[in-house]
């Protein structure tokens, strides 16, 4: 009969957090009518995340023990989700008698993720900013990043795009460059507030309320003017030239009619004067000083070299800037990095200097994959052979086996019955006296013929085997009112056990009340074999 297991407020899951513990009761019932031992198990969990104490129990027919199973998963190495395993209890007597009690072990998300943004401020006509993704917890996660300014003036280019996964303890970053989308070639700053935001892939959702930053983009003009209208502010480089130029052209032509003269008499002599016009002085415009403008960095070189082994390897020279960043890794103002060309992608190299940032992209494609054809090399074609044929005869027992290996075959046969290239037979009275051996392959075939010897003089051998005796094995009651007990002794073994129990060789074992009716099983092993012996106690 199979063990009964009774589980004292087990739960169909039970969580318990990284790092932590949890007790569980389990009740176990012999139901059998002998005394047997049960094996406890747990199969599906890690034996790192789990303690059974104790590992097993021996119990009296109708008895119950209890085990206690402590869940301890390991901090900061347990992955959060659900873990099915299950508790097994099996009889020591007869292992196909096993009961089997299913549970799960869930394991929740330990952590929050956070969020960085690297600058806060940038100044130029574009701008790079870099996100960085960081997963503490247990899980992994899947963060797409969405980027928007207050007045929808700005165009913003993510690199990777997309759902950026995080594996549980790792980083991930994304470079985000922005521009605006109708810039002004003429007029003041500009500041543009942004929002970068962490979502849930799919929705418009924040994947966790800590994934949400605040950055500024400042908006620097080729030409800075304060007092100019929006649609001049808005004109290209070439267009500004021709209106100044259509400027030039009327100021000239207005200079060549600005003098007159005035006609008239001299009372004195009667003779015709002539005056200039007073001429107008103009006041000399006074030049304001304009604020000092850094030049922004310049990128002097970025590209992929690739060697004569084909290895490839990322160099840039930056100038003017005082920090540099490569797909958001802070890398040196020039230098190389040797990277390996699997896939298609995006490399985005950032020079800032504080107030204006440069951005670079590098794409990167892998070579195409050349197919090489190498001739094999000529083979030769020869004879298989029969290493080995021969029959081997065991003195103690008379047994004949034929034993056979044989290489470089594509056929075997061995008494034109097809047979494995290594491999043996034992042989009867009624096997052949001769064996043929046929190895083909296209080259040829090999032969080898054996023949068995007349038949050997029959030999007598006797052989004894001492085998394990139980002289003693019974129910003593001295008198009324005294415990029964079984009595028992073992000779030339070298194991016994009672009711699959292990018991020394000679001993007693006292029956406590209540008595029911049972059956005591006692066996006796050594190297030649095993003998039982059994007592039946029938109570009326």
């Amino acid at each position: 009969m199979a063990p009964s297991i009774r589980l004292d407020g087990w739960p169909a899951h039970t969580d318990v957090a990284p790092g932590m513990r949890q007790r569980l009761g389990l009740t176990i019932t012999n139901s059998s009518q002998i005394v047997d031992q049960y094996v406890l198990a747990i199969s599906g969990l890690d034996e790192d995340w789990y303690s059974l104490t104790p590992p097993s129990v021996s119990l009296f027919p109708g008895a119950t023990a209890t085990a206690e199973i402590i869940l301890h998963p390991p901090a900061g190495v347990a992955p959060a989700g659900d873990y099915p395993f299950s508790v097994v209890a099996t009889s020591a007597s007869n292992p196909a008698f096993h009961t089997i009690r299913e549970s799960g072990l869930r394991i929740g998300k330990v952590g929050a993720a956070a969020m960085e943004l690297r600058p806060l401020r940038v100044e130029g006509r574009r701008a790079a900013f870099t996100v960085k993704w960081k997963n503490p917890t247990n899980s992994p996660l899947s963060v797409q990043l969405a980027v928007r300014d207050a007045e929808d003036g700005l165009r913003a280019f993510i690199n990777p795009e997309g759902p950026v996964p995080v594996p549980a303890g790792q980083e991930r970053s994304v470079v985000v460059t922005v521009w605006p989308k109708h810039g002004e070639t003429i007029g003041p700053p500009h500041p543009y507030e942004l929002e970068f935001r962490g979502m849930r892939p799919g929705s418009e959702d924040l994947l966790e309320p800590a994934l949400k930053r605040s950055g500024q983009f400042i908006y620097t003009p080729p030409v800075r003017a304060l007092a100019l209208p929006r649609w001049l502010r808005r004109l290209p480089i070439w267009a500004l030239l021709a209106l100044l130029f259509f400027l030039l052209a009327l100021l000239f032509l207005a200079g060549r009619g600005a003098g007159h003269v005035v006609a008239g008499s001299d009372p004195a002599t009667g003779t015709a004067t002539v005056a200039p016009s007073p001429t107008r002085t103009r006041p000399t415009p006074v030049p304001s000083p304009s604020p000092t403008q850094v030049p922004p960095p310049t990128v002097e070189s970025f590209g992929i070299q690739v060697g004569p082994k084909g290895n490839a390897a990322i160099t840039w020279q930056i100038k003017g800037a005082t920090r540099v960043e490569l797909d958001g890794r802070a890398v040196g103002f020039s230098g190389q990095e040797a990277i390996k060309v699997t896939s298609s992608r995006t490399l985005v190299l950032s020079a800032t200097n504080g107030t204006s940032t440069v951005a670079r992209f590098l794409r990167v494609v892998p070579p195409p994959v050349k197919t090489l054809s190498i001739p094999s090399p000529a083979q030769r074609l020869g004879y298989p052979q029969i290493r080995q044929f021969s029959l081997h005869l065991d003195p103690r027992t008379g047994v004949a086996t034929l034993a056979w290996q044989v290489s470089g075959a594509d056929a075997l046969l061995l008494n034109k019955r097809a047979v494995a290239p290594k491999g043996s037979e034992t042989l009867t009275t009624s096997s052949p006296r001769n064996f043929v051996l046929q190895a083909s392959n296209a080259a040829g075939t090999t032969t080898s013929v054996l023949s068995l010897p007349a038949d050997p003089r029959p030999q007598s051998r006797t052989a004894v085997l001492h085998l394990p005796s139980i002289p003693l094995f019974t129910l003593r009651h001295i008198r009324d009112g005294q415990p029964y007990t079984l009595v028992w002794r073992v000779t030339n073994s070298g194991s016994a056990r009672l009711n699959g129990v292990a018991v020394p060789l000679s001993g007693s074992q006292i029956l406590h009340p209540p008595l029911t009716t049972s059956r005591y099983l006692l066996v006796a092993r050594n190297a030649n074999g095993q003998v039982s012996s059994s007592v039946r106690i029938v109570v009326s």
